[in-house]
């Protein structure tokens, strides 16, 4: 059903190929902003008795489904959790949102002022901005998903499909407007999830006004990423730079005897440090017969002697 399109660039103008639709959420959304809920001023019709692909994927039967994850570290090898969001939409927006914000932490400075300084990892206009414009801007004929993955330094948003019309990055930076689904965007303009249309990258970085880092967006033909960095990451990455000083020999050997067989990987999550200092480690570990290695390639294990 997503690949039909009639060779048009609109796929949501098309018509949805699922007739009995339903629209519990969306209708909760329309009370909640006290919007009336209407249908054809929603441009949700293909014909006068016929649904188009904006209600579809509007609708409680959409299929589409988003992913996020949240990972320990700055690297992908240890989940924190995960989870796939479903439903109409607009209620993934709302879900992701909400769960993106239980996870934006906090950080309280105290340097003698009055007033303490409070500020959380991420500015929450730029996730909004961020995440909206994932699901508004994507290319629903792709088969893949929406893909959020925060990690200890930063949050990326991944969604299908490149920057439509042949604009640039630069171009969009400047507020020219590339509408791949016209009829998904009114919606979502009429329920108030986006304001000021044509401004999102610039909001993003006016998000970040007052901080020493910006976020940055790769461009490809079949995607559209968004990083977010996490302003309150320096100190956490001089918090790691000082417990590396303190990983040594003993510690790797303490590892290996506690966890047994271990990949290099391993270690370097075990110890949260870096491939080169591990591998200096267990070099000079093996050197001294205090450590062996055991296998071949992506088989290779290590353990104490």
């Amino acid at each position: 059903m997503l690949q039909q399109n009639n060779g048009n660039d609109e796929f949501d103008s098309e018509m949805s190929y699922i007739k009995d639709l339903t629209f519990d959420e969306l209708q909760k959304r329309s009370a909640l902003k006290e919007i009336e809920f209407n249908i054809k001023a929603l441009h949700m019709l293909k014909m006068p008795d016929t649904y188009n692909n904006a209600a579809f994927l509007v609708s409680d039967q959409n299929t589409t489904v988003t992913k996020v994850a949240i990972y320990q570290g700055t690297n992908v090898m240890k989940f924190k959790d995960k989870r796939e969001i479903t439903g109409a939409l607009t209620s993934q927006i709302d879900e992701l949102l909400y769960y993106i914000n239980l996870n934006n932490y906090m950080e309280v400075k105290i340097d003698g002022n009055p007033r303490r300084h409070e500020t959380k990892n991420y500015p929450e206009a730029a996730i909004r901005e961020a995440v909206v414009n994932a699901f508004a801007h994507r290319d629903y004929m792709l088969h893949s998903t929406i893909k959020i993955e925060i990690f200890d330094d930063r949050m990326e948003i991944l969604s299908p499909g490149g920057i439509p019309d042949g604009l640039t990055l630069e171009e969009v930076k400047d507020g020219m407007t590339a509408v791949r689904n016209p009829q998904l965007v009114h919606i979502l303009d009429k329920l108030k999830y986006i304001e000021n249309y044509g401004t999102g990258i610039r909001r993003m970085y006016e998000a970040y006004s007052g901080t020493d880092k910006l976020p940055e967006f790769e461009v490809r033909p079949n995607s559209f990423k968004v990083v977010l960095p996490n302003v309150n990451w320096r100190k956490k990455q001089v918090d790691k730079s000082d417990k590396k000083n303190n990983v040594n020999e003993e510690t790797v050997l303490f590892i290996l005897e506690k966890n047994g067989k271990q990949t290099r990987k391993e270690l370097q999550q075990a110890l949260e440090t870096t491939p080169y200092h591990v591998r200096k480690l267990l070099n000079e570990l093996i050197e001294q017969g205090k450590v062996k290695k055991i296998g071949k390639s992506v088989n290779t294990r290590y353990e104490k002697r």
